[in-house]
C-alpha cells in the first residue's frame, strides 16, 4: 500500500484584510473611549457641594436630598405637631411633615443631589385634632310631698340634654349648649297609718345569700309571715335556685340593682341599665317581672326617679332601719324594730352581702313582738294595694 502524505498547507489572507480590520478596531476602540467619558460622570461617585441657607456643604453625588437634609438641619425646621382645638400640643412630630425642595421647587427626598443645587425646607403645619360631638343627659332634683317609705311618681320629669363639643384625643371641652331643658318629676310619699288594721313589712336587702336566706325563709315560714326581698342580679345569677325557692314560697322577689350601685351618681345609661338588666335577671329565673325596686343605699333623684317609672317599678325605701348590716348586735337590731314600730312601717334588714346571722337570731323576737302588738306581716305589693296604689 502507498503512503498517503499530506502537507501542512497554510492559509494565506488577502493583504486588504489586515488594513480594514485594524481601522475597524480602531473605530470600536475611539467609540468605548467616547461612551466611557459621556457615562463616566453620571455613574461614578465624585464629590458635590450643594447649598443650605448661606451655607454650602460638601456631599457625595449619590446623596439624595433627605439623607443630606438630615445631616444638615440644626432642628430648626421639623415636622409639624398634633394640637388640641384649645392649641395645646398632644403629639410632638406628628403632624405633617417637613417639605423639601430643590433649586426653588418641591422635591421628594428620594431625589439624587446634583453639583450647585441648592437645598430649601420649611417645617410642617401642625394638624388639629377631630372634634367630636356628644350628648350627655343630666340628672335632675323633684319635687315631692308627703312622708313614708312607698313612694310614686305622680308626674315625670325629663333629664337636661347638653351637647358637647371636645377634642378627639385631648378630651378638651370647647363648648356647652343645653339642648333640652330638665324638668323634674313631681313624687309623692306614701305610709298607710291605721291604727285598727296595722301593717308591717319586713323587707331584706342584697340576698339572695347561699348561707343566710334560707335561714330567714325558714324563720318565716315558721311564724307563718311573708316578707319582701330585694335581690340583687348579680347574686340571683349566682343562686337562681335560692330565688325560686323565694319565690315558691309566697314571698316577693323585688329587685335592688343588677350591681348595688349609687344610682344617683351614676350616668343616665348606668341608671337605665341596672334597672332595666336587673328587671331581666329577676324575670329569667321567677318568669314574673318584679314590681318594686329599692335603689341601693336609698339612692334616689328625679333621673332615678323617671328610670324607675319607665320600667313600670314601685319604689321602696323604708322607714325603721335597724343597721343589721353593721352587726351591732342581736338585742340592739330587736330594740330598734321594736322601739320605733307604728301601722305602715317598713322594716330594713338584710339577708345578703356579709355576715347575718345576727340578723336571722333577732327576727323571731322581732316578729313575736309585733305579732303581740297586733300587727299584720305584709310584702310590698299588698302594701301598696293597702294604700290603693295597685
Amino acid at each position: 500500500m502507498s503512503e498517503l502524505k499530506v502537507k501542512n498547507h497554510k492559509i494565506q489572507r488577502p493583504s486588504h484584510f489586515k488594513k480594514y480590520g485594524a481601522l475597524a478596531l480602531g473605530i470600536i476602540v475611539i467609540i468605548f473611549v467616547t461612551i466611557f467619558f459621556a457615562v463616566y460622570p453620571t455613574f461614578a461617585v465624585h464629590d458635590i457641594y450643594v447649598k443650605y441657607g448661606k451655607d454650602t456643604y460638601q456631599t457625595t453625588s449619590n446623596a439624595t436630598l433627605e439623607a443630606v437634609f438630615s445631616k444638615i438641619n440644626d432642628g430648626s425646621v421639623a415636622p409639624g405637631n398634633l394640637v388640641s382645638l384649645t392649641g395645646s400640643v398632644i403629639e410632638t412630630g406628628t403632624g405633617a411633615p417637613i417639605v423639601l425642595g430643590v433649586n426653588g421647587k418641591v422635591a421628594p427626598g428620594s431625589t439624587l443631589l446634583k453639583n450647585g443645587d441648592v437645598i430649601t425646607a420649611t417645617s410642617g403645619q401642625n394638624t388639629v385634632e377631630k372634634k367630636v360631638k356628644k350628648e350627655v343627659e343630666g340628672h335632675i332634683g323633684f319635687n315631692h310631698q308627703g312622708q313614708g317609705p312607698v313612694l310614686t311618681v305622680e308626674s315625670v320629669g325629663k333629664n337636661p340634654v347638653t351637647t358637647i363639643i371636645k377634642g378627639e384625643k385631648s378630651g378638651a371641652v370647647v363648648s356647652r349648649t343645653v339642648t333640652q331643658k330638665g324638668v323634674k318629676p313631681f313624687v309623692q310619699y306614701n305610709t298607710y297609718a291605721n291604727n285598727k288594721y296595722k301593717i308591717v313589712a319586713l323587707t331584706f336587702d342584697d340576698g339572695p345569700s347561699p348561707r343566710y336566706t334560707q335561714k330567714v325563709l325558714a324563720v318565716l315560714k315558721k311564724y307563718q309571715v311573708k316578707a319582701t326581698f330585694f335581690e340583687l342580679g348579680t347574686q340571683i345569677k349566682k343562686y337562681p335556685e335560692i330565688t325560686k325557692a323565694v319565690a315558691a314560697s309566697g314571698n316577693q322577689v323585688a329587685l335592688h340593682s343588677e350591681h348595688h350601685v349609687r344610682l344617683a351618681h351614676a350616668s343616665i345609661k348606668k341608671i337605665n341599665k341596672e334597672v332595666s338588666q336587673g328587671k331581666e335577671t329577676i324575670k329569667s329565673v321567677t318568669g314574673s317581672y318584679p314590681t318594686f325596686m329599692r335603689p341601693p343605699y336609698g339612692s334616689v333623684d328625679g333621673s332615678v326617679f323617671d328610670a324607675l317609672h319607665a320600667n313600670g317599678l314601685g319604689i321602696g325605701l323604708w322607714s325603721i332601719d335597724t343597721r343589721d348590716w353593721s352587726r351591732p348586735g342581736v338585742k340592739h337590731i330587736i330594740r330598734v324594730a321594736k322601739k320605733y314600730a307604728y301601722p305602715g312601717a317598713v322594716i330594713l334588714m338584710h339577708d345578703g352581702g356579709g355576715n347575718r346571722q345576727q340578723t336571722v337570731d333577732a327576727l323571731p323576737a322581732i316578729i313575736k313582738a309585733y305579732k303581740r302588738a297586733g300587727y299584720h306581716f305584709v310584702t310590698l305589693d299588698e302594701y301598696a294595694q293597702c294604700l290603693g296604689k295597685r
